[in-house]
């Protein structure tokens, strides 16, 4: 056993005790955007319906917006309109298409450098809108991430975790995150009843890390 184990256990119980009904309506939103991209033929043109999972109430319902610097409009029209930042979307489309989704894809992922896209765009103005960056990853991929859009949360979690390089790159702090949690749940022997949850709630637990660590160290 792990130090974190007990940590781990009481966020998996805390996951359980969550408002079933935005829980439900969070996987739903994602299965959504899962159908659509299946449903997506490859081509630039058929990607507007990426536009209803940037922003607003269908991205909420996964991931709230928490604290997230940048300009919505910017990134909006990055995501939409520019053709170098759309051929990265193509390029993150296909590799959930191709899968397999698990850790494998980690390097593929980060070497597509969706973010560097974004935030050096010679056309972006304001802030780079890093919160808004990494909901969109993590919904992508979320098989193999985590609901935790904020870098400094997630670097937070990983210390937590013993994953002892935080500097590493978003993508794989975020399957070392969620590696942690999963070869935890096995050690737990909660991996079973982790297997009949959905996408959504099993990446969730990584979400209360923070709020379990809390609570045990108080005891």
């Amino acid at each position: 056993m792990e130090p974190y184990d007990r940590i781990v256990e009481l966020a998996f119980q805390k996951m359980k005790q969550r408002d079933q009904i935005n829980d439900d309506e969070a996987h739903e939103t994602l299965q959504q955007l899962y159908k659509h991209i299946e449903d997506w033929d490859g081509a630039a043109r058929g990607l507007s319906f990426v536009g209803d999972y940037l922003v607003g109430a269908h991205m909420n319902k996964i991931i709230a917006r928490g604290s997230a610097t940048g300009s919505t409009e910017e990134f909006i029209r990055l995501m939409t309109k520019e053709p170098f930042v759309q051929k990265k979307i193509i390029k993150l489309m296909q590799l959930r298409k191709a899968g397999p989704l698990d850790e494998r894809l980690t390097n593929r992922i980060k070497d597509v450098e969706f973010e560097r896209a974004i935030n050096l765009h010679p056309s972006l103005h304001g802030n780079a809108p890093d919160q808004y960056i990494h909901r969109f990853l993590c919904c992508l991929f979320m098989e193999i991430m985590t609901p935790v859009a904020s870098q400094s949360a997630l670097k937070k979690i990983a210390k937590i975790l013993n994953v002892r390089d935080a500097s590493i790159s978003f993508v794989n702090l975020q399957v070392r995150v969620r590696g942690q949690v999963e070869d935890s749940l096995k050690r737990l022997h909660l991996d079973q009843e982790a297997s009949n949850l959905d996408v959504f709630r099993r990446a969730v637990i990584a979400h209360h890390i923070l709020e379990a660590h809390k609570e045990l160290s108080v005891k």
